[in-house]
């Protein structure tokens, strides 16, 4: 029997004051799933994974994760953002950081237990980091800096991962490295990410969808053509592709 997909927007608009952001969207994504949205800079890509994790509620239309309302599972989310708003010389070290990611489950005496610095250890491995874990956060390199944000969001065990332009402002290695330490979580997390550009894993992404005030399915055969159209035009299907 089929399963039911994890997450589930019927008919989604959004509207800040009297503009409308994003219009009719109707998307459905499967546990497991490593799916990638495009589109350009203000065609709703941030809001859509906004309302997606329940931060901001839909002005029409239903969002759901499990068949249950996004807003009332916020912790089935973990989250890396385009860009990290952080003072570089605040006195935290790497582990402090995504230690960050359990705030939740920070007991009321206000010391991290022995289980979790160890959860958090282990996230750090995930990504490559472990050695580096008293290191100063302010010391590491952008490319290290966003594998910590990775680790951070992955030591929640997130149900679906959310990762908004993570490779901003990387240079070509530091971009293709975190890429293949995403592929490496492909299956054991559900994985939204948000690009401008098209990523270098494309080939082992599930789906595709090109934002841009709507969401529209890219699949992978009309890329060709949306190149030569302009990758954020509309789909023509009569359009043979090349």
């Amino acid at each position: 029997m089929k399963r039911p997909p994890l997450l589930q927007l019927d008919n989604v608009s959004f509207q800040f004051e009297k503009t409308t952001v994003l219009s009719r969207v109707h998307l459905s994504i499967n546990e497991g799933d490593f799916t990638l949205f495009v589109g350009p800079n203000g065609g709703g890509k941030t809001t859509l994974m906004k309302l997606i994790m329940g931060i901001y509620p839909p002005t029409t239309g239903r969002i759901t994760i499990e068949g249950k309302p996004t807003e009332d599972s916020s912790t089935l989310f973990g989250y890396v953002p385009q860009n990290l708003s952080f003072d570089p010389i605040f006195p935290i070290s790497l582990l402090e950081f995504v230690l960050m990611g359990a705030l939740a489950r920070l007991p009321w005496y206000g010391f991290w237990p022995k289980k979790i610095k160890q959860e958090a250890l282990l996230a750090l491995e995930s990504v490559s980091m472990r050695e580096l874990a008293e290191k100063p956060f302010g010391s590491l390199s952008g490319g290290q800096q966003k594998r910590a944000s990775l680790a951070r969001a992955l030591l929640s065990n997130p149900k679906v991962l959310i990762l908004d332009e993570p490779t901003n402002a990387l240079d070509a290695a530091s971009s293709k490295e975190f890429q293949e330490k995403l592929l490496s979580l492909k299956g054991k997390v559900t994985i939204l990410m948000v690009a401008h550009t098209l990523p270098t894993i494309l080939p082992e992404i599930d789906g595709i969808f090109c934002i841009q005030k709507t969401v529209h399915p890219l699949p992978k055969e009309n890329l060709c053509r949306h190149t030569t159209l302009g990758l954020y035009h509309p789909l023509f299907e009569e359009t043979p592709s090349t």
